[in-house]
């Protein structure tokens, strides 16, 4: 039985401009078959790179609109990533990266043209982790920290 693939647990903070960027380091070790966890912007359109696990395999996903768009395998026994987003109010695009020493972030995916799609809210950096199989239930990350910086 498939599992309403719903993130009830995200946790955002509204992106701020003219620039920001939020990196997050996520602890996979929690993770179980089914979970996907990671960092996005959240609207109307909206992008994301997580962490999916099936079979015990983990691969790190870009993924736009609904669309995967890039995927990555992980290397086995890597139990820490690290994600990071910057956004622009110029053109209100988001770039997404990835590193797996905390250091070297590489680029993922393509650009998400941020949109305004939902009335009550602004673009939000989001951090999330959800099931796609009863299996997974229970599965956690732990977002270990998240910091933002930005410019005025």
């Amino acid at each position: 039985m498939l599992v309403k693939q719903n993130a009830r647990n995200t946790l955002t903070q509204r992106v701020q401009g003219p620039l920001s960027t939020a990196t997050t380091e996520m602890d996979l070790s929690g993770l179980r078959d089914g979970n996907v966890a990671g960092m996005g912007v959240f609207e109307f359109p909206y992008a994301y790179i997580a962490v999916e696990q099936h079979g015990g395999q983990r691969k790190m996903v870009m993924c736009n609109d609904g669309k995967e768009i890039a995927s990555l395998s992980l290397p086995a026994g890597g139990q820490t990533v690290w994600i990071r987003v910057c956004t622009t109010d110029r053109d209100f695009k988001a770039n997404f990266f990835y590193s797996l020493d905390g250091t070297s972030f590489f680029p993922m995916g393509n650009v998400l043209e941020m949109g305004l799609g939902l009335p009550w809210t602004a673009n939000r950096f989001a951090l999330f982790n959800f099931s796609t199989t009863e299996q997974g239930v229970g599965g956690w990350a732990d977002f270990n920290w998240f910091r933002m910086a930005g410019s005025r």
